[in-house]
């Protein structure tokens, strides 16, 4: 903390009343007598005045990291002290919170959350399909100090009756993401999703197509799009990276394709391409004579 400390503040009188213009007044006094006094005055003059104490108290305020100031009153000079500690503490372990910062909804939070992130277009069109559909109908007007693990594992079993485990895990990825976050710039404590229970991941045996299948799928696709689906086939490219795929990228006398790049999406006509995946999805593969010749004859 930049700076704190306790002073003590005195009690106070306000003697209220309306002047002989017709205007409000307010006198503020330090002592009984003087509230005495100045009551006795104006009521020579014919006006009724009204008092209002204000109690003595002790202030405490500390100035946060960011330089704000923040303070409290207290009818006991020790209860200021439990406060002021109790802030300096949350300050050194990391644990304090700005006040009032929780009572952001968890929508508002994310959306700023979503909308500051560097996502690739098809990343940030699934992040905010997942929040819109899945969870801001469950949490997305709740405050986000009022949100506790009971309410993110109800979360994630509701999603679980409707969606796909894969699909309520990644889910709660972007869930716990943006609590850690709110944790990060101190909106909350700590982040309730801790020990949450998410449904098993089952991975299915991949049973590769037969020559046939693949060839019948070819035949149904049309000349068009025939050599896509060999070389998906042939290859084992994602989709996005087959249609990414340019000519300058299949070296056929070095009987190889290079994969650096995929397809993410068409703008005003124009294909948009991005990096793969993953960084490991940057490579080369091998070029069978059969997919060779697939594309040979597409390319004319």
């Amino acid at each position: 903390m930049a700076g704190k400390n306790i002073a003590a503040r005195p009690a106070l009188w306000r003697v209220l009343y309306v002047d002989p213009a017709g205007r409000n007044r307010v006198s503020t006094v330090k002592s009984q007598a003087e509230v005495d006094a100045l009551v006795a005055e104006l009521a020579s003059q014919g006006i009724t005045a009204g008092v209002k104490a204000t109690a003595a108290a002790w202030r405490a305020r500390f100035v946060d990291d960011a330089g704000k100031e923040h303070a409290k009153h207290f009818a006991r000079k020790r209860d200021a002290q439990t406060w002021l500690d109790a802030q300096t503490t949350a300050t050194v372990t990391g644990t304090y919170v700005v006040p009032n910062a929780g009572k952001v909804t968890f929508k508002e939070y994310a959306e700023s959350w979503r909308t500051s992130q560097v996502f690739r277009p098809s990343t940030a069109a699934l992040v905010e399909l997942a929040l819109r559909k899945r969870v801001y109908p469950a949490i997305g007007a709740k405050a986000l100090s009022s949100i506790s693990k009971t309410m993110i594992q109800k979360l994630v079993a509701s999603l679980n009756e409707t969606y796909a485990p894969a699909t309520v895990v990644v889910t709660y990825s972007y869930v716990s993401t943006v609590l850690k976050d709110a944790v990060e710039n101190r909106r909350i404590a700590r982040t309730p999703c801790v020990g949450i229970k998410l449904p098993e991941i089952v991975k299915k045996r991949v049973e590769p197509r037969t020559t046939g299948q693949v060839q019948a799928a070819a035949k149904a696709a049309g000349d068009r799009l025939r050599a896509a689906v060999l070389l998906a086939a042939g290859t084992g490219m994602r989709r996005g990276e087959v249609f990414g795929l340019t000519e300058d990228r299949v070296l056929f006398l070095e009987r190889k394709i290079i994969v650096d790049r995929q397809l993410v999406g068409v703008r005003q006509g124009d294909p948009v391409f991005g990096p793969p995946k993953t960084r490991a999805s940057v490579r080369e593969i091998p070029l069978p004579t059969s997919i060779a010749e697939a594309l040979a004859k597409h390319i004319e």
